[in-house]
């Protein structure tokens, strides 16, 4: 055996080639000489031995290999173990972080996405406005958008700022509104005036239609509530069968004005297109008769408002406290269906259009004199079964309330009523998180989307729509 240099300090280089000429490889590994050269890998034990005069095993070199192979092999594993480790942290950060501004790009986005699309609207409605190409005579393409025309049918009674309705939906594209009036006769003078006589047909209570409301008003002697100006007889399921009827004469005059489609709406709803309505038609399966668009309720902020079609700026598909299956317009000119067969659709094959292209806006009762008056005309003969087959409990607890609290509080302030509304209506949606909120600021001078020019969606205009069907 070799006898190692004196005092057992000198560790001999890992690279030092030994008396062959062959080299120990840096992770203890050896050339043809290995073993010799492995020997003068002294640890500080083995000199202490060594310099006592110590014998090592006749198998120290195995032992020695085997210690340096299993420590490199341990150091190895730890390093490894460490580096996955560090690995799958910084990955996990780096996914929580790439997490965190997605939310923040999308909640940006979605914020932002009414001025986007408000600028796309305003260039195709600048395109439409500067002149469109018809095709030439005797030409196979399909009619331009211009030739379809849209109507409105609705039943009202003392309505919010119906002047702004009414610009709104001119605005928008809208060709004639069918009218009838309740127990307003102060809006028949607004709509006779030369602004609106030409865009509206009016019907009210002294036409001979209506002669059944007329009768039911005169048979009734109960007194009328506090509060408000209440017809009788004018409850929530009477409500559903005047519609009807306005409804079903409107069609007749539509058909006859060569309307293409009617909308059955009311006048606290306003309709609203991403997407011109053109398009949507043109995209229609054959034979569709029915259009259906889903709607948005308003969420109010106070129980008082000038105008709530323009302070108003978010609308939400969550916590609703009415209906929730949207309205629709009928194919008029459609050989079968298109029919008025309810307050939410027309007969016929049905198409539902995402809320991303299209929808309502429905402002229910947006200030507390609105909401009070409103459910004190349906006081009226909706006791038991009527009133408990009422889908909504914002409904019937809104009538239960003013049936059995007649005043609403002391010296005619109403404070209980006033208290309930607040509640139900104001800080009902207080716990809606941002991403169900959409937020949309409306003018009366609304760009034109019913024939509005399309090209179809930019990418960012595709991104936006996804967004809003989030919402859903």
């Amino acid at each position: 055996m070799a006898t190692p240099p004196a005092g057992g300090a000198v560790r001999r280089s890992r690279d030092s080639r030994d008396a062959t000429g062959s080299t120990t490889g840096r992770n203890g590994g050896a050339g043809s000489a290995g073993l010799g050269a492995l020997r003068w890998c002294w640890q500080p034990s083995m000199a202490a031995d060594a310099a006592g005069g110590g014998e090592l095993p006749a198998d120290s070199d195995e032992q020695i290999l085997a210690q340096m192979l299993e420590r490199s092999t341990l150091g190895s594993e730890a390093i490894e173990r460490r580096e996955q480790e560090l690995t799958l942290a910084e990955l996990a950060a780096q996914r929580e972080d790439k997490l965190n501004r997605e939310r923040e790009n999308q909640l940006s986005e979605l914020g932002s996405e009414v001025s986007r699309l408000f600028t796309s609207i305003e260039s195709c409605h600048s395109a439409t406005s500067s002149g469109r190409k018809q095709p030439s005579e005797g030409s196979s393409s399909t009619p331009t958008c211009s030739t379809l025309k849209v109507g409105v049918a609705l039943m009202t009674r003392e309505p919010h700022c119906f002047d702004w309705w009414l610009r709104y939906h001119r605005s928008l594209g809208i060709d004639h509104i069918f009218v009838h009036v309740e127990d307003s006769p102060e809006l028949l003078v607004l709509l006779g005036t030369p602004e609106f006589s030409a865009f509206v047909t009016v019907t009210n209570l002294s036409d001979k239609d209506d002669s059944r409301d007329e009768e039911r008003r005169q048979q009734q002697q109960q007194p009328l509530p506090p509060g408000a100006q209440v017809q009788r007889e004018s409850n929530y399921y009477s409500l559903i069968e005047r519609q009807e009827r306005h409804i079903r004469r409107s069609t007749q005059l539509a058909k006859q004005k060569g309307i293409d489609w009617l909308f059955h709406v009311d006048d606290d709803e306003l309709l609203h297109f991403t997407v011109p309505m053109s398009t949507l038609i043109a995209d229609l399966a054959p034979g569709t008769t029915c259009l259906a668009l889903i709607n948005l309720e308003a969420v109010p902020t106070s129980s008082s408002s000038a105008c709530v079609f323009e302070e108003i700026k978010t609308f939400t598909l969550h916590k609703m406290n009415a209906y929730r299956n949207g309205k629709a317009a009928g194919a008029l000119q459609a050989v079968h269906g298109g029919e008025w067969c309810g307050p939410h659709r027309f007969t016929g094959p049905c198409y539902v259009v995402p809320v991303a292209k299209a929808r309502v806006l429905h402002f229910e009762s947006c200030t507390y004199e609105a909401w009070r008056d409103k459910f004190l005309r349906h006081t009226h003969h909706c006791e038991g079964k009527k009133k408990s087959d009422i889908p909504f409990a914002f409904y019937r607890d809104s009538i239960t309330l003013l049936q059995d609290d007649k005043t609403g509080g002391e010296d005619g302030a109403e404070g209980r009523w006033r208290a309930f509304y607040h509640e139900r209506k104001i800080d009902h949606y207080a716990s809606l998180k941002d991403i169900q909120k959409l937020r949309l600021t409306l003018r009366p001078d609304t760009p034109a989307m019913i024939n509005a020019a399309s090209t179809g969606p930019t990418e960012e205009e595709a991104k936006d729509r996804a967004m809003l069907e989030e919402l859903d």
